[in-house]
């Protein structure tokens, strides 16, 4: 598995040179490619839980890795576009801080729906869910975010934006 993981992982490499090349100077395509590409990894994920041969599996989960991994990079680039430097790397820490406390509440959802850890199908099932899912919702706050008036994260808040410092 690890040996997939990698393979995957440096399979993304060239697919995200041609993402980076496709949505420069348009960020509008920023969702949809999140979209996709959780939708993608869903979908090989479910792929690899439900068959039964690691000769396919396999290349599915390659697959999962790959198109998993071509979300990141749309998310930081619409979180750099709107997070000032100062807060940034907070920002990303929550981030990080977030998607483990998702990982550790779907372990316990999967334990009351009776899903152990061993039951590989039904864990990739449930998991293939849940990446669909968060891929939709990273994909909408993407796309609520082109809506919002455009301001370049490390813009200066002109005086008329900032609050006022008397309670």
């Amino acid at each position: 598995m690890a040996a997939a993981r990698c393979a995957g992982e440096l399979l993304q490499i060239p697919v995200l040179e041609v993402v980076a090349r496709t949505v420069r100077g348009r960020p509008e395509l920023r969702w949809r490619i999140v979209l996709m590409s959780a939708v993608a990894a869903g979908v090989f994920l479910a792929g690899a839980a439900v068959t039964g041969s690691g000769l396919l599996g396999i290349p599915l989960y390659i697959g999962f890795v790959m198109a998993g991994g071509l979300c990141m990079p749309g998310l930081k680039a619409a979180l750099n576009e709107r997070v000032p430097a100062k807060g940034r790397a907070t920002m990303l820490s929550a981030g990080g801080l977030f998607n483990s406390l998702a990982s550790g509440v779907g372990l316990y959802v999967m334990g009351a729906l009776g899903l152990g850890l061993a039951d590989v199908r039904g864990v990739w099932t449930f998991a293939a869910a849940g990446t669909v899912l968060a891929g939709t919702l990273a994909s909408w706050c993407c796309l609520r975010s082109l809506r919002s008036p455009a301001r370049m994260a490390d813009e200066p808040v002109a005086p008329a934006e900032a609050a006022p410092l008397t309670p």
